[in-house]
């Protein structure tokens, strides 16, 4: 019975199941004064300035790349406190990076890279969240090339804001991605404008944060499941 015990454990570790990914970097967008919320890293930034690059867990995300057309650089938003944060993440919620491309004008971007990264599985997750004005559409492609070329990771998809229907939680987006050990880009594009009463409604893409996980490669999941199984084997017989 313990013998059919640890063949089932190991097989469920083998196939990933009960497997939770580790958190190589969980990262909050900011603008200089905003809180950050508990558990993520600080990147801050000065509205219409390039933050600089941070280094954390061995990697190096570099300053974001954007759609300079408006004049500007990147826009770091932050929302004050008050302002409906009750639910999900509060203090990721109240703060964003984006860019437009200019008045009522689809496809303004900001692309992050990061580099250093080892070669194998990751899951990237991002928030998007803007408590006012920010309720178009944006997407999320990826670069495994160092920026050579991009593939469209995340359909276009709505952003919600609090004013539209009282909405409490960002939306959240999660891909999954193979590294071959060149640094990666992920860029994120208004893809459609939703009017509003200001020329700069629902032009921006909006990111929170945004966190990358490693997934187990299933050999190693497959050892430690059998070592784990046999040690608890080794315990019951004594």
């Amino acid at each position: 019975m313990i013998t059919k015990n640890v063949l089932i454990a190991a097989l469920l570790v083998s196939t990933g199941a009960g497997l939770s990914q580790a958190a190589i970097v969980s990262i909050n967008l900011t603008r200089s004064g905003a809180p950050t919320e508990a558990g993520f890293t600080n990147w801050e930034s000065d509205d219409n300035n390039l933050p600089s690059n941070l280094s954390i867990a061995g990697l190096t995300l570099s300053a974001p790349s954007t759609g300079i057309n408006s004049g500007t650089t990147l826009r770091s938003i932050d929302r004050g406190t008050g302002a409906g944060y009750a639910g999900v993440l509060p203090s990721l919620n109240q703060t964003w990076w984006g860019q437009r491309e200019g008045s009522q004008t689809p496809g303004g971007y900001i692309t992050i890279e990061i580099g250093g990264l080892s070669a194998g599985s990751y899951t990237f997750t991002s928030w998007h969240l803007d408590f006012n004005d920010q309720t178009g559409q944006m997407k999320i492609e990826f670069s495994d090339d160092d920026g050579a070329s991009f593939t469209d990771v995340v359909s276009p998809f709505d952003l919600v804001s609090v004013t539209d229907d009282g909405a409490t939680a960002p939306v959240v987006q999660s891909f999954n991605f193979t590294s071959t050990g060149a640094d990666v880009h992920f860029r994120f594009t208004n893809t459609a404008v939703d009017p509003g009463s200001s020329p700069v409604s629902g032009v921006f893409p909006v990111v929170n944060g945004f966190e990358l996980d490693v997934i187990p490669e299933p050999s190693s999941a497959l050892v430690l499941g059998v070592t784990a199984g046999f040690g608890l084997l080794r315990r019951r017989r004594r």
